[in-house]
């Protein structure tokens, strides 16, 4: 699978993110017939609204020819229904599969520490506040003394 991911930011300037994932492989990493499941994370570093979208697409490897010592394609060579990627010191050839695309978009909103401590203390007050009248209706009803 080829990931390839967006991010973009509502309201907020470039670099407020960044993309980890500890599986993350080229394409001249697989074997045929290997599979592979990725995990994409990603990492907020200023509070927003993010939109993410991702999509992922399958490919059949056919054949694997050496070793790369680079992770970058130099040559693309596409036909009908193949597509070969060649570097430096190796080379994939897989089928290419037009229905094997799977999509996802998702709105994320990140929050900072101060918006955080300000909604708790606006739940403890609501609590507070319902409590509160509890003791004031079980006084006024003479429940409590």
């Amino acid at each position: 699978m080829i990931i390839e991911y967006r991010v973009s930011s509502i309201g907020e300037g470039k670099g407020a993110w960044e993309f980890l994932s500890p599986n993350h492989f080229h394409l001249k990493n697989l074997k045929p017939h290997e599979e592979r499941k990725i995990d994409l994370k990603l990492h907020f570093k200023k509070p927003g609204i993010y939109e993410v979208s991702a999509s992922a697409t399958e490919f059949n490897i056919i054949e694997v020819k050496g070793y790369a010592k680079y992770d970058e394609a130099h040559a693309v060579i596409k036909t009908a229904d193949t597509t070969i990627c060649a570097g430096e010191g190796w080379q994939v050839k897989f089928k290419n599969s037009e229905k094997a695309v799977m999509w996802g978009r998702r709105i994320i909103r990140c929050y900072s520490m101060h918006e955080i401590v300000t909604l708790i203390g606006a739940m403890a007050s609501l609590i507070a506040a319902i409590f509160s009248t509890l003791i004031f209706l079980l006084r006024f009803l003479r429940l409590l003394p």
